[in-house]
């Protein structure tokens, strides 16, 4: 979807919006739409799941044509919305969700999205006021971007389609790329170019008389903690989950799931087949590498719910399509799992329109390993005499001792701690030219971090993390990675785990509790327990992943072409020395610059894509070497 508003109320020209919304036509291939009024142009590529007769086409209006809406995603709570709207005289000529949306802001204007759940993205035309609301859901599963340019107020689901509407290239903004290299992914509202936004998930937009109006519509609180027998908690966690399951098998077209063998997955396909009443159509990726093959745990899942499960195995010729996949995403996105999530959504393409995911089990409920080295420090902090702690972390400053970073940290504030797990911040001096360090003499990126820390509520510094992912790591770099390799091939992935209801319960349970004793995930897997087998709950995490480390290491030669060649160096943004550094001690085995290599190589592909325009997405990795 997109749309230009035109301030001054001029024409919007037909021709952009139509170049705008066939850049999008991956996302929706079963229809397509464009509505133009005086000062505003709105097109929608159409994905249908709900209502697949053409009263479910976007533009969608209201009885009256006053307001106008274009929506991207699923409103779960909209049976219930749309009785309550008829119950006050409303009338409906679809069976689609998206009617809600133009009726219900009739009815309770901005107060709309204190009542929608979903996962959505959507711009709405208010005709009467003569204003633009953009809405993004509660946790960012839908993308949206914008841009305010030449009088005109522009937005997008892509950046892509954006671009196009601009019809320029901006230029890159250097702080959004120091984001980028930092963490991998650019955390919203930053975008890769200077004046385009991400809005921020939970967040509103409105464009009127001239002025612009962001506000965050939705906080997840961390104060309302209580506690509870760990029984309690599981049948509550129990019944929220699937009815939250239940919620999303509503689909007027073939649903499956995307089941990686670790805990999130598993008991999600679990419920499935508990609640569809049919088998459960299963895909996974398979890695040639055994020791992360989660394949193995897939299948054993897949039997135990007898679900009909197809597995593709992806060798090293799939580095091939990196260059598509990162076109797809319009920037920069250095997350290596998102080729295995490229391919499993083309698989499952094959079969269904919608799948079911385990997204969002982590970040809830305490799965990553970051989070019980946090739970451990704050014990340590809270029981350790100051004079020691210092003490240890002095004797930790010797980075050839044992545990030297993580005792380093015992003195460390929060945001430091938090950032030792979740950034890369040792290399920016060695890594930037003096040119790029200054244009970045008033940002440093925990900028982002330290703003969300600010708004935390939590009782703990792990509930303070908690908080910081959610408005970082889960909108920015999961839910962006799942949807773009989604939506790539016009495939619905729906997050049971990041139901309101569940996200809310998680939050109210305390870090003693959620996480005792450091334990990552306690109360998922003690669900878990009753559906799934235990050989699958109580393993080293995995995930889908696949070898990219040793893929890229075959091509040595090939990588000190592009990454030290003319192109990359002579835009004059890193240090040569450092570059070639970081890359011999990867070629040598050193695992730990894995991921810097592969965020120079991503970064180097998009520069070629998008700013030299010497690669299409059609050419496979090696034609990289040549371009220049």
């Amino acid at each position: 979807m997109g749309g230009i508003l035109h301030r001054g109320g001029g024409e919007v020209s037909e021709a952009r919006l139509l170049r705008m919304r066939e850049t999008m036509a991956e996302r929706g291939p079963d229809d397509a739409g464009i509505y133009r009024a005086p000062g505003i142009g709105l097109v929608h590529r159409r994905l249908s799941i709900l209502d697949l007769s053409p009263a479910g086409r976007q533009p969608m209006a209201n009885e009256d044509g006053t307001v106008w809406v274009v929506f991207n995603g699923e409103i779960y709570n909209f049976p219930q919305l749309r009785r309550e709207l008829e119950e006050r005289g409303h009338r409906f000529r679809s069976h689609s969700d998206t009617e809600v949306l133009v009726h219900g802001y009739e009815e309770w204007g901005l107060g709309l999205l204190q009542r929608v759940f979903g996962m959505f993205a959507f711009g709405l035309w208010d005709g009467r006021k003569r204003r633009l609301l953009l809405a993004r859901d509660r946790v960012g599963k839908k993308p949206l971007y914008w841009a305010e340019h030449g009088g005109e107020d522009l937005f997008a689901s892509t950046l892509r389609a954006l671009r196009e509407g601009l019809a320029f290239t901006p230029e890159v903004d250097p702080e959004a790329l120091d984001c980028f290299l930092t963490y991998s992914y650019i955390p919203a509202p930053h975008t890769i170019f200077q004046g385009v936004h991400k809005l921020p998930a939970a967040h509103f937009a409105l464009f009127e008389e001239g002025r612009t109006r962001i506000e965050r519509y939705w906080h997840l609180s961390f104060a309302r903690q209580r506690h509870r027998p760990t029984e309690e908690w599981l049948e509550e966690l129990d019944f929220l989950l699937r009815e939250a399951v239940q919620r999303r098998l509503l689909s007027d077209v073939p649903l499956g799931a995307l089941l990686s063998g670790g805990v999130d997955s598993s008991l999600v396909v679990a419920l499935m087949a508990q609640c569809a009443g049919e088998p459960v159509r299963t895909f996974t990726i398979a890695s040639e590498d055994p020791r992360l093959n989660e394949a193995p745990y897939a299948r054993r899942v897949a039997e135990r719910w007898g679900t009909l499960h197809t597995e593709l195995r992806l060798g090293e010729v799939s580095l091939d399509v990196l260059p598509r996949i990162l076109w797809h995403y319009g920037e920069p996105f250095a997350d290596p799992s998102a080729l295995p999530s490229y391919f499993v959504s083309r698989l499952a393409r094959q079969h269904v329109t919608v799948v079911l995911n385990g997204d969002g089990g982590d970040e809830a409920f305490g799965g990553y390993s970051r989070y019980s080295g946090l739970w451990w420090l704050e014990r340590l902090r809270r029981t350790m005499p100051i004079e020691m702690r210092k003490g240890l972390a002095a004797w930790g400053r010797d980075p050839r001792r044992r545990g030297s970073r993580w005792l380093q940290a015992l003195t460390l504030p929060l945001e430091e701690r938090y950032a030792r797990h979740t950034a890369w911040l040792d290399w920016r001096e060695a890594l930037y030219t003096p040119s790029f360090l200054k244009q970045l003499e008033d940002h440093h990126p925990q900028h982002v971090h330290r703003d969300l820390l600010a708004l935390a509520d939590g009782p703990t510094e792990l509930d303070r993390a908690f908080f910081v992912d959610f408005g970082t790591w889960l909108p920015d770099g999961l839910l962006t990675k799942m949807d773009v390799a989604s939506m790539a091939h016009a495939l619905e992935a729906r997050s049971p785990l990041l139901d309101t209801s569940i996200l809310e319960f998680a939050a109210s349970i305390p870090t003693s509790q959620k996480l005792p004793w450091g334990q990552p995930k306690f109360l998922l897997k003690r669900l878990a327990e009753r559906y799934v087998p235990r050989e699958v709950l109580y393993r080293r995490k995995g995930g889908f992943l696949v070898p990219v480390g040793p893929w890229l290491r075959e091509r040595g030669p090939w990588l000190r072409k592009v990454l030290l060649g003319p192109p990359a160096l002579g835009r004059g943004l890193f240090r040569p020395e450092t570059v070639e550094q970081v890359l011999e001690a990867y070629l040598r085995g050193e695992r730990h610059h894995e991921r810097r290599v592969w965020t120079l190589l991503c970064w180097e592909i998009w520069c070629r894509l998008f700013l030299e325009g010497t690669l299409s997405p059609e050419e496979p990795l090696n034609a990289v070497e040549g371009k220049e």
